[in-house]
Order: structure tokens, then sequence, then C-alpha cells
């Protein structure tokens, strides 16, 4: 049907060749592409007269040196403002829906934005990326000192207390919390949690903040932090997925406090998709989920050896942008990648997988090339018996895999017999 500001509910608006329910106030629903695009237009034409000075056309000779920064930085971010608008109106939608399919436009184009930098800086030399992030935040540019945190390993009140304070452990617990709510398998988030602890272990001669005490990695790191989030997300989740929905619109709405607590409700999901991995249905799917738990490490191995190389302190709030950056289109990537592997139909992988995908390649050859550079004064970067610890791991893995994929076959095997078991007859005995 056209979309009308004064839709019924239960009536369905089509919108950027979507489908929703108007559940919503279907005015947040209309296009509006070239009434935004003008106010745009005028917002950016006021910012940019405003700037403007008589004085400035007065010089004989100029150079690009008498570029302001505050300038460059205005006319950077005015023309970074245009891409997100076209974004916002024109970028495909995605799965989401919630807050608003523009969220995830913006969102997915964020990303792009994000990939095109990595790009930028992987084809500058380590000096002049390291130099690039002063222009971002001028206290960087100094060596950066990677903490040590296996010191002094005695199981004293002085040495466990500052961890129980420390906002990384916090930032820890909500990551494992965010990373569950979002996967929804325990066997899966185990995989990662002791696939991590293989890597912090494995990169100690490399990284050394990798290296902590046994307490710290065995009770905060893998109990705590480890266990109690993915505990509190998979409960999250299975909350979710038991709720039912019944969405109510603006209009069916009396009272303000319900309209209040309805606009609220728009934050939270409109449905919760049952996730059924099957992890061990076929060597295909071990395939695809393997790939998934290396790519997701990969992003998190990322972070540290990006901060070393590039200088950046575990406090800094490039970091943080990050970090907030991969959270935001790591939920519909996951959701893509997880119908591309489990939807026959589905024979393409969603855009936002693609661009995190592209994402965390390129923060990968960062790392190397920059790297060969900061890891050129090692002599072993990891030892020989760290690769025999893999061999292990490896092997179980595998043993594991086979008993249970030989356990659901012939789980399979058997009901298939038992439906097609022929009915008795009066003259078999009872």
């Amino acid at each position: 049907m056209a979309v009308s500001g004064k839709a019924r509910l239960g009536d369905t608006v089509t919108w950027n060749g979507h489908t929703y329910k108007a559940t919503e106030l279907a005015v947040f629903y209309k296009p509006h592409t070239v009434s935004l695009l003008l106010m745009g237009m005028i917002v950016l034409l006021a910012a940019g007269l405003w700037q403007t000075s008589p004085a400035d056309g007065t010089a004989t000779k100029v150079s690009v040196d008498d570029m302001p920064v505050r300038a460059a930085w205005t006319a950077g971010g005015a023309a970074f403002s245009v891409y997100l608008l076209y974004a916002l109106l024109q970028f495909p939608d995605g799965l989401f829906t919630r807050p608003h399919p523009a969220v995830w436009r913006v969102v997915l184009a964020l990303s792009l934005a994000y990939l095109v930098a990595l790009v930028f800086v992987f084809f500058l030399p380590v000096a002049s990326a390291r130099g690039l992030l002063t222009l971002l935040d001028p206290s960087l540019g100094s060596k950066l000192e990677l903490p040590l945190y296996a010191t002094d390993c005695s199981l004293s009140w002085a040495n466990v207390s500052p961890k129980l304070w420390d906002i990384f452990v916090v930032a820890h617990f909500a990551g494992w919390f965010v990373k569950a709510l979002m996967i929804r398998n325990i066997a899966i988030c185990i995989t990662l949690s002791v696939l991590w602890e293989l890597v912090e272990l494995s990169l100690v001669t490399m990284l050394p903040n990798f290296g902590e005490c046994w307490w710290d990695q065995l009770i905060m790191d893998i109990l705590v932090c480890n266990g109690g989030g993915m505990m509190l997300g998979l409960y999250l989740g299975g909350y979710f997925e038991m709720k039912e929905y019944n969405w109510v619109g603006f209009r069916a709405i009396e009272s303000v406090r319900g309209k209040v607590r309805r606009a609220a409700l728009q934050f939270t999901p409109q449905s919760w998709t049952t996730v059924e991995w099957k992890m061990f249905s076929s060597y295909r799917r071990l395939g695809a989920i393997a790939i998934l738990i290396a790519g997701i490490t990969v992003v998190e191995l990322n972070a540290f050896l990006l901060k070393a190389v590039l200088w950046v302190p575990s406090s800094n709030w490039l970091n943080l942008l990050r970090l907030g950056l991969w959270v935001a289109f790591g939920a519909p990537t996951l959701r893509e990648y997880y119908q591309y592997i489990t939807d026959p139909h589905c024979k393409k992988l969603g855009t936002q997988a693609w661009v995190a995908l592209a994402c965390m390649l390129a923060e990968t050859a960062i790392a190397f090339k920059f790297g060969l550079v900061y890891f050129a004064h090692l002599d072993v970067l990891v030892p020989a018996w760290i690769w025999g610890l893999w061999l292990a791991a490896g092997a179980a893995f595998l043993a594991a895999y086979s008993a249970n994929y030989s356990r659901a076959k012939a789980q399979a095997q058997g009901k298939r017999v038992w439906r097609h078991r022929p009915a008795s007859t009066a003259s078999e005995p009872s």
C-alpha cells in the first residue's frame, strides 16, 4: 500500500523495497529523500557561509600550508556528513529493522568509511601512519611501553584488589556478554574462550602484556569475565527467545507514560530469531563455523596488534571508537552470516558481512605490514613447544568433532529406521 502518515495499526508500509507493519508512526517510514536533501544542503550552505571572511581572497600567492587545520577538519566533516546523508537515504536495508532501518544504513556507511581509512593507512609507511594518528590525538606519537601483568603473581589482596575495580575487567565482562547475546550458542562461546587463552599463551613473546598470573587467567578471565558474561548473555538471549512479541502502535496508546514506554521499546528487538548453528551436522557447516570462530578471534587479536604497532595506549579513545564500530556492525554481520550458511536459498553474503570481512582483512594486513618492523628485533616469535600445544588442541578438537558427528548421525539413522518401521499386523505376536 502507499505510505501514509495516517496508516492504521496492522497496515503495511513499503519503503526502500522492504515492507513493514505500521506499528510505529508511519511518517517515519516515508522516504523524505528530497526534503532531507534540501534541509541538509541549507544547513551546509549556512555553515559554509558563516566561516567565510572577506579577507580570505586578498592573498596573491597561497600554498597548502596556508590552510588552517580547523578549516580542513570542518570541510572534511561536512563532506563526511553528505556521505552519511546519502547512506541514510539510499543505502540498501539489512535484516535489522529496530530502532529504524536507517540506523543500520548509517552503520553500514560507517563500516565502509572505516574500511577506506584502513586501506589508506595500509599504504603509508609506518612512521607516517603513526604521525597521521597525531592529527586525531596530539598525545599520540610516542613509543608505547606495553604493561606487564605477571611480574608479581602472589595471591594477595594487594595484587587482586586492583583487578576487581579495573575498567578493563568490566569491559572484558561486557564484551563476553555482547558476544554471547549475538552468538547464542554455548559451544561456540566456550571454543572462543579456550582459543583466545591459547592465542595469549602463544604470542606472549611478541606481546608481553599477554602474560598473566595463573589466578588472573583462570579466575578473573575464564571464570568471572568469560564465564559470567557468557552466562548472562545466553540467559538474556533465552529470555528474548521465549518472550511473546505483540507490538501496539502509538495511536492505540492513550496515556503519555505508555507512549514514552512504547518509544523506549522501539530500541528493543521486534522479534527474536531462534539460532540453531548445528555445528556437527556436516563437515561444511563445521567449516563455516570454524571460519566464524577464526574471524572473531582475529578481530580481537587485531585490537592488540594495532595498538602495539601504531603506538596507541589501551585507554585512548581511538580504541573505544574501534570497539564501538565493531560492536555496531558486528551484530548485523553475524545475522547475515548465519542466514548465509543456514538458508539454502541465500546464495550471496550480505552487504554488511562483506564489508566486515574486508575490514578484518585490512586490519590484519596493517598489523602484518607494520609488524614486520615492530617485531623485527625478536629472534623467535612463537616458541616451538607452542606449536606442539596447537597440534594437540587441534587433534582433541577433531576427536571431539568425530565423536559428536558419529553420535548425531547414528541418532538420525535411528530416527529414520523407527519412522519407517512397518506397522504390526494381527498375525504377529503382541
